[in-house]
């Protein structure tokens, strides 16, 4: 199991997802030694978070792409084991399913877009390159989805997803996020704000804000989005 990816890790995986794909090209971006780059590589691909592939054009050169059929820091196989783990129960099929859906099309760009944002000498880290980073963007969907069915939005998620790009440019991630909350379904909502993993989080004590609104100030917020809908 890869409890972490470390600084250095993230710091190829940004390199791959910016377009550096040649191995010399990522050496050189993160100003380390051939021998130990291959290591980080070697550790990388044993993951299976990158794939190796020969150059067409020179066979003895290597280039190296993200695994789309997993989440950047963690396999799909390792994240849905520690979901069941929290859960303390298996995911339907039908849960199944629509969990791989939101991890692959939803989280998976929303952490590319953190991996972007990474720096390890930022005051403020995007990313710890831990499994809890990829949690976490779970716990913002599911509060999402409590939002949403709080408020009774008339307002599509993709529609709030092109808002938060405005609202919130800093965060690009949050619109991917957005685009999740229509296919969480609700018995896993439901489990998932039970377990350790969510009432760990800043997503807890979000969600009990949520549930301690006042009716009218639900009312003025539903009826808000309901004006933007109508473009008034």
């Amino acid at each position: 199991m890869m409890s972490k990816v470390s600084k250095r890790e993230l710091e190829i995986i940004k390199c791959i997802i910016e377009g550096k794909h040649d191995f010399n090209e990522i050496r050189e971006a993160i100003g380390l030694k051939k021998s130990v780059v291959s290591e980080y590589i070697t550790k990388l691909k044993k993951e299976g978070l990158i794939v190796e592939h020969k150059n067409p054009k020179d066979g003895r050169k290597k280039y190296y792409e993200l695994n789309e059929n997993e989440l950047l820091l963690v396999t799909r196989k390792e994240l849905i084991k520690i979901i069941e783990e929290e859960l303390q129960r298996k995911l339907s099929d039908d849960e199944l399913k629509s969990i791989e859906k939101i991890l692959i099309e939803f989280v998976r760009p929303a952490l590319i877009e953190l991996v972007k944002m990474y720096d390890d000498n930022a005051e403020i880290k995007s990313l710890s390159g831990s499994i809890k980073d990829v949690i976490e963007q779970i716990n913002s969907i599911v509060v999402g989805y409590y939002w949403y069915d709080t408020f009774k939005l008339n307002i599509s998620c993709d529609t709030m997803a092109k808002y938060s790009k405005n609202i919130f440019p800093e965060y690009p991630h949050l619109a991917h996020l957005y685009k999740a909350i229509e296919y969480l379904p609700k018995k896993f909502a439901e489990d998932w704000v039970k377990t350790k993993a969510f009432k760990s989080s800043i997503a807890n004590p979000l969600l009990k804000f949520i549930n301690l609104m006042n009716p009218d100030f639900i009312d003025f917020i539903r009826n808000h989005g309901e004006d933007e809908k109508n473009g008034v």
